[in-house]
């Protein structure tokens, strides 16, 4: 008989990127009039409550079984593409079990898309819309972005797997709100 085994993640970390997606626009604009000083290390607070923002990617993602160093995919898209694949995981998951032991694979399943692969999402685009307003303000703002990957190939594969969920991160932010962000990369 089969029981649950662990899930295994493959993810990308951020360094200082950080999610916490906060409604604050009323009060941040009053903030902002009132105590600008105040507003901003508000918000320079809220982008590092997010310090440890991990993305999720499908096993061997982007560029299956790729040589390539980098990828013209952005993260959306990987997301994307990862999530249609819920269902496929959880029947995979679960197979060959029953009852409550199907039940709790497909849990796992669910809590593993949930929890994590939506979460890193979702946080990501609370960070990016901080962080564009941080910017917008005048701050600058340095970004430190490690890729990971489980070690299921030799080292060289996995270092260039890892630099292309590095670079899909990077074209997200290339491509975020129709390339907002590309003026303030050019300038540093």
């Amino acid at each position: 008989k089969e029981t649950v085994k662990e899930v295994k993640q493959d993810t990308i970390a951020a360094k200082e990127l950080v999610p916490a997606f906060q409604d604050t626009a009323r009060i941040a604009q009053t903030e902002k009039t009132l105590q600008p000083g105040k507003f901003i290390d508000d918000k320079i607070k809220n982008v590092k409550q997010l310090v440890s923002l991990r993305l999720y990617f499908h096993n061997d993602e982007p560029g299956r079984r790729s040589e390539a160093d980098t990828t013209s995919l952005d993260y959306k898209q990987t997301y994307e593409a990862y999530t249609t694949m819920q269902n496929e995981y959880s029947q995979k998951f679960s197979k060959g079990l029953t009852g409550d032991e199907k039940a709790k694979a497909e849990k796992a399943i669910a809590n593993l898309f949930n929890n994590y692969v939506d979460k890193g999402f979702y946080d990501l685009i609370a960070f990016s819309s901080q962080v564009l307003d941080l910017l917008k303000s005048g701050n600058k703002v340095e970004i430190t972005i490690k890729g990971y990957c489980s070690p299921l190939h030799l080292s060289d594969y996995n270092i260039k797997l890892g630099y292309r969920r590095v670079a899909s991160l990077r074209n997200y932010f290339f491509h975020y709100r129709d390339e907002i962000f590309l003026p303030y990369i050019g300038n540093g």
